[in-house]
C-alpha cells in the first residue's frame, strides 16, 4: 500500500495530513457532501458504509427503554436541511474543470406511531437543488420513506421502503451510464427491505433479509443507451448467528442475489455469496470484526460477459484511545461489477480492495471533530484498448487499473437537540492507467439542520 501512495507525493501529503488531524463521530456525516446527488453508486460507496457502521456502533451503549404509557400516540414531525458546497471540479474531469457552487434545500414532513408492539414511519423530502453557475441542471429530487416494526418476545419483524420518483445519482462506479449527455442520471428507483429476526434461544438467532430494489433510467431524461441499463435486483439473505461467549459471537450468511435488465438481458446475472464471521471484543477499548467469504456471479450470456468467483473479505478494528476519542481500522476485498465495457477476456467484473481509518474527538458535549481517509485499488483481468483522446491516430491496450484516494473532515456542532451545523472538507483523487480519466475533486461544505 506505501507504494500506492508514494506514486503520486501530492497525492500522498494530502492522505497523510488526513491521518494526522483524522478525528469524529457527527450528528451530519458525509453525505452532507453530496450535493444533491444521491451517491449509492459512487467509488468506495459499500466499502465506506460498512466501515462507518461498525465505527459508530463499536462503542455503542444500549439506549433506555421508553414508558409504555407513552407509546399509543401519534407524532407529526417537521424538519429542515440547508447545505452550501463549493466543487472545484463538478463533472470530475481531468481537463475542462468546472467549478460551481451548490445549494440544496430539504423540508421534511412525516408522522409516526408508537404501540407496544409495533413502529409505524412515514415522511416525504423535497429537495431543490440549486448550482450557482450551470442552471440547466437545477432541479427537485424526491424521497418518500417508510417503515413498519413488530416486536414480539421472541420475534421482530421490520420493513423498510424508500421510494425516489425522481432524483440525480451521481454515476460514480456504474461508468456504463455516462453518456455525451451528461455525467450524472435521473433516476426512478425504488428500494424495499423486510427483515424477519427470530430468537431461537437465547444465544442463537435466525435471521432472513429480503431486498427488492429497481433502477429506471427514463429517456426523458436519460440516453436511450443509458435507459437500456434499467433493471431490478432480488436479493434472498439467510443468516444464523451464535453468542459463543460473552464477547464473541459468529454467523454463517448466505445470499442469492437475482438482476434483471428490462433491455440489456445480456447482463443479467445471479450471484451467490457464502460468508462466515466473528465479532469479538477483547476489552472495554477494542472490539473487531472479520469475515471471509466466497462469491460466484454467472451471467445469461457468457460470450458477452464471463461468469468469475472470487474470494472475499471485511475486517474492522475499532480501538477507544480515550474517554472521547476512539480509532477505526478497515479494510475490504470485493468483486465488483463494471458493466462499462468488456475486457478481451469477457470480464465485467474488477477486484476492489479498499483500506481506511475513521477517528472520532467529541471535543465536548456539543462540539466534535470527524475525520475518514480511504485508499482503494482495482483491476480487471483482461485487456482494453481505447483512442487516444488528444490523438485520436494513437491508441493504447492495456490492463484497466485504478488508484483512488479520500478523505474527508469535519467540525460539527450541536448546540441544541433540535440544532446542528457542520463545516467540511473532502479531497478525492482518481488514478488510472488511462491518464485521461484521471481527475481531482476538492469540496467544502457548510450545512445545518432543524428540527421543529
Amino acid at each position: 500500500m506505501l507504494k500506492i501512495i508514494t506514486k503520486n507525493w501530492a497525492s500522498a501529503l494530502v492522505v497523510l495530513w488526513c491521518l494526522f488531524f483524522s478525528t469524529a463521530a457527527s450528528a451530519i456525516g458525509p453525505e452532507e457532501f453530496n450535493g444533491g446527488l444521491d451517491q449509492s453508486f459512487s467509488t468506495g460507496y459499500s466499502q465506506t458504509t460498512f466501515a462507518e457502521k461498525f465505527h459508530s456502533t463499536a462503542f455503542e451503549v444500549p439506549s433506555e427503554k421508553t414508558d409504555n404509557e407513552s407509546w399509543e400516540t401519534w407524532q407529526f414531525f417537521k424538519e429542515f436541511n440547508f447545505s452550501t458546497v463549493y466543487d472545484n471540479n463538478l463533472n470530475a474531469v481531468r481537463t475542462g474543470k468546472v467549478e460551481d457552487g451548490i445549494l440544496t434545500s430539504t423540508p421534511t414532513v412525516g408522522v409516526k406511531r408508537s404501540g407496544r408492539h409495533d413502529f409505524f414511519l412515514t415522511a416525504y423530502d423535497l429537495t431543490y437543488v440549486r448550482y450557482i453557475n450551470s442552471g440547466k441542471l437545477n432541479r427537485f429530487n424526491h424521497l418518500i420513506k417508510s417503515q413498519r416494526s413488530y416486536r414480539f418476545p421472541k420475534l421482530k419483524v421490520d420493513f423498510y421502503n424508500s421510494l425516489k420518483p425522481s432524483t440525480a445519482y451521481a454515476i460514480g462506479e456504474r461508468t456504463e451510464l455516462t453518456s455525451a449527455e451528461a455525467t450524472r442520471v435521473i433516476t426512478y428507483s425504488d428500494n424495499a427491505i423486510g427483515v424477519i429476526d427470530y430468537n431461537l434461544t437465547s444465544k442463537t438467532h435466525l435471521l432472513y433479509t429480503h431486498r427488492y430494489s429497481i433502477y429506471y433510467f427514463p429517456v426523458i431524461s436519460n440516453s436511450i443507451r443509458v435507459n437500456g441499463f434499467s433493471s431490478q435486483t432480488h436479493a434472498f439473505n439467510p443468516r444464523v448467528s451464535y453468542q459463543w461467549t460473552t464477547k464473541t459471537n459468529v454467523y454463517a450468511d448466505y445470499e442469492f442475489d437475482t438482476v434483471d435488465f428490462f433491455q440489456r438481458g445480456i447482463y443479467s446475472s445471479q450471484t451467490n455469496i457464502i460468508a462466515e464471521g466473528i465479532n469479538h471484543r477483547f476489552s472495554q477499548k477494542t472490539t473487531a470484526k472479520f469475515e471471509l467469504g466466497y462469491l460466484w456471479r454467472d451471467y445469461s450470456n457468457p460470450d458477452v460477459a464471463r461468469s468469475q468467483g472470487a474470494y472475499q473479505f471485511k475486517l474492522a478494528i475499532s480501538r477507544r484511545l480515550a474517554p472521547k476519542t476512539w480509532l477505526t481500522f478497515w479494510a475490504t476485498r470485493n468483486l465488483a461489477e463494471d458493466l462499462a465495457g468488456s475486457t478481451s477476456t469477457n470480464v465485467v467484473n474488477r477486484m476492489v480492495y479498499y483500506y481506511g481509518t475513521d477517528l472520532n474527538w467529541q471535543i465536548s458535549h456539543h462540539i466534535s471533530l470527524r475525520n475518514g481517509v480511504s485508499i482503494g485499488v482495482d483491476h480487471k483481468d483482461g485487456y482494453v484498448t481505447l483512442i487516444d483522446p488528444y490523438n485520436p491516430k494513437q491508441s493504447f491496450t492495456r490492463q484497466p487499473e485504478n488508484r483512488n484516494y479520500e478523505c474527508d473532515i469535519s467540525l460539527n456542532w450541536n448546540p441544541r437537540p433540535f440544532l446542528t451545523a457542520l463545516l467540511g472538507y473532502q479531497y478525492f483523487k482518481h488514478e488510472a492507467n488511462f491518464k485521461n480519466s484521471n481527475y481531482e475533486d476538492h469540496k467544502v461544505v457548510f450545512s445545518f439542520r432543524y428540527k421543529f
